[in-house]
C-alpha cells in the first residue's frame, strides 16, 4: 500500500476541477463520471488509510508490550545474576577463599572476590572546606584529598563525606 496515492489522486481531482470551471460549472456525463470515479478511489484510499493507520497503530501497541514483557524479564535475570553472585561471594569469604579457579567446557574459569572503596560526597561542594575541593571552572569535591583526611581522622571531612566499600565478585 502506498501512503502517497491520496495524493496523486488529488491532483486528479484538481485536474478535474478545473475543467469544470473551463466548463463554467456544467457537469458533461463524462466529467460527472470521471467525478464519481474519483471520488469513489479517494473513499477508498481514505478507508486504507485508516486501515493501514490501525494496524500501525496495534503494532506499536504490541511493541509496547513486548518492550515491557522484556524490561520485566531483563530485571529478573538481573536480579538471579545478583543473587548468583550474592551467594558465591558469601560462601567463598565463608569458606575464607578470596580466589576459585576451574575448567568450564576445556575454558578455564576464575573467580575472585574484590573489594572497591569510592568516596561518596554528603554534601554540595560548596559547603566543603577549600582544602576538600578542587576550584577549575567550577568548585568540585577532591575525592582524594577527602580520602586522605577521613583516613586521617579529619572530623570536618568525617562530617561531609564517607568512604564506601564494596565487594564484588570478579568472573574471567
Amino acid at each position: 500500500m502506498n501512503p502517497h496515492a491520496l495524493f496523486d489522486l488529488g491532483a486528479d481531482y484538481n485536474a478535474l476541477m478545473a475543467e469544470i470551471e473551463e466548463a463554467d460549472g456544467v457537469l458533461t456525463p463524462e466529467l460527472e463520471a470521471r467525478h464519481d470515479e474519483i471520488v469513489a478511489r479517494l473513499s477508498g484510499s481514505a478507508a486504507n488509510v485508516k486501515i493501514a493507520l490501525k494496524m500501525i497503530e496495534r503494532g506499536e501497541e504490541d511493541l509496547d508490550e513486548w518492550i515491557a514483557k522484556l524490561s520485566r524479564r531483563k530485571a529478573s535475570l538481573q536480579k538471579e545474576a545478583e543473587r548468583w553472585k550474592s551467594a558465591a561471594i558469601a560462601n567463598m569469604i565463608g569458606m575464607n577463599i578470596n580466589r576459585l579457579e576451574g575448567v568450564l567446557n576445556g575454558v578455564p574459569v576464575k573467580l575472585a572476590v574484590c573489594e572497591s572503596e569510592s568516596v561518596a560526597v554528603d554534601v554540595e561542594a560548596d559547603k566543603l572546606p577549600d582544602e576538600l575541593c578542587t576550584i577549575e571552572v567550577s568548585r568540585t569535591p577532591d575525592k582524594k584529598a577527602i580520602k586522605a583526611a577521613i583516613l586521617a581522622g579529619d572530623e570536618v571531612a568525617g562530617r561531609v563525606a564517607h568512604i564506601e566499600r564494596k565487594t564484588y565478585l570478579r568472573v574471567s
